[in-house]
């Protein structure tokens, strides 16, 4: 398995998606943001399993961003007895992302979601998951549209991508 700062030499060479690393702690994540915003991302405390009120699991992920001095807020509602595997738009019933960067004398919007438009995407893989301590491991990748307020200047893409393992 790819460890630490390997793996986010390796996202940035390749551009893939995160690989998953056995070696990170609980709620740990590793990998990047590419697009308008490049630069690697490492959180002590990113990523977390949470019961909703209706029993329903879900993947939550508050994904800091220091040049865009945000934080990108994931979730992704995986059923009531959710297993390893493969993930995505198609296979879930919610998901959402969404981040706010203030690009003054506007804002920028990174948004997607199922209820987004446009909706983006994402790939969720879960290698390993407690529902009972609501702990996860796995890798995601996440493609949100940059959406600028106002006369932001956002960058000259339309597209950011999240690249993470957790």
């Amino acid at each position: 398995m790819i460890r630490g700062i390997l793996a986010l030499g390796a996202l940035a060479a390749c551009g893939g998606t995160a690989a998953p690393d056995a070696g990170l702690a609980d709620g740990a994540c590793v990998g990047t943001l590419s697009g308008n915003l490049a630069e690697p991302i490492s959180a002590a405390e990113c990523a977390a399993l949470v019961r909703e009120g209706d029993g329903q699991l879900a993947l939550r992920l508050d994904i800091p961003s220091a040049v865009a001095a945000t934080t990108f807020g994931v979730e992704i509602e995986l059923g009531p007895a959710p297993a390893v595997g493969a993930y995505g738009p198609a296979t879930v019933t919610a998901w959402s992302a969404l981040a706010l960067r203030d690009a003054a004398p506007g804002t920028c919007v990174y948004r997607a979601g199922a209820t987004a438009v446009p909706a983006g995407s994402f790939a969720l893989t879960l290698d390993a998951l407690d529902a009972g301590t609501l702990t996860a491991h796995g890798s995601l990748e996440v493609v949100l549209y940059v959406l600028a307020v106002t006369t932001a200047n956002c960058g000259p893409g339309d597209t950011e991508t999240i690249s993470i393992a957790f």
